[in-house]
């Protein structure tokens, strides 16, 4: 055996363990790298998912919100037409053109965000006919007035119970 046979029979099996290590470690490396690859890809898509529903959350909290102001609003109109309505009881006074106004105003605001006013035709025609009943009389009684606040309290009723708002 010649001295070249020789440093070929020990440097070749070197240079294959030390290419054979590094093979493997490369190997480990690019395994290792497509498991983070697929652990990341797998934790951004629960953070999109995440966001999504978050936004859909925040959409729908914005609309609740604006739902609960546009009904504080009817109630708010509502409630002043019914002041206004017991003042004239109380301090028997006839029916004055702002009543008409703010009812007109309420009809208005409900057609404009709570287009419910055709489900409530019979509570609005109660309404109506009612207060056209009190507007002749001077001094209306508590029974005469009864009518015009039930139909109030009907139309609040349904305003509460009402789901479709246009936003």
């Amino acid at each position: 055996m010649s001295l070249l046979e020789f440093i070929a029979l020990l440097v070749l099996p070197a240079i294959g363990a030390y290419f054979g290590a590094y093979l493997k470690k490369k190997g480990e490396q690019k395994a290792f790298d497509e498991s983070l690859k697929k652990v990341t890809d797998t934790v951004e898509g629960i953070k999109l998912l995440h966001q999504k529903a978050l936004s859909e959350h925040d959409i729908k909290l914005e609309n609740f919100k604006k739902v609960v102001e546009l009904r504080l609003t009817a109630f708010e109109l509502i409630a002043s037409l019914r002041s206004d309505i017991w003042k004239m009881f109380v301090f028997k006074k006839p029916l004055n053109n702002e009543v008409s106004l703010k009812f007109q105003e309420l009809s208005t605001y409900l057609n404009t965000y709570l287009p419910f006013m055709a489900d409530c035709e019979v509570e609005i025609s109660s309404y109506v006919n009612a207060l056209s009943d009190i507007e002749k009389v001077l001094n209306p009684s508590g029974k005469q007035m009864q009518p015009v606040l039930n139909a109030l309290e009907m139309l609040m009723k349904k305003l509460v119970e009402y789901k479709n708002v246009q936003l």
